[in-house]
């Protein structure tokens, strides 16, 4: 019976060590995902509150669709898909 308590702290110790590492390691991926995406976001955050709401989504939506519309006027022949003509 004490063998089986032990082998528990034991098997419970190993996993708490694994979940902190797996932990800290999103931690590092977060960090990472916020830096890469932060300047970005806020383009689309128009008024700096931290948030993007529709009237901030749909406004960032509406400049893709009149940048793809611009450059199809522009190039009849051109094969672009609308997203290879963003630029972020």
């Amino acid at each position: 019976m004490f063998l089986l308590v032990v082998d528990d702290l034991v098997a419970l110790k190993n996993l708490s060590t694994a979940l902190g590492s797996m932990l800290g390691k999103l931690e590092v991926k977060i960090k990472v995902t916020e830096k890469a995406l932060g300047g970005k976001l806020q383009r689309l955050d128009l008024d700096g509150d931290g948030i993007v709401n529709r009237e901030e989504l749909k406004a960032a939506i509406l400049d893709v669709m009149d940048i793809y519309l611009n450059e199809m006027k522009s190039s009849p022949g051109n094969s672009l898909t609308m997203f290879d003509s963003i630029r972020l």
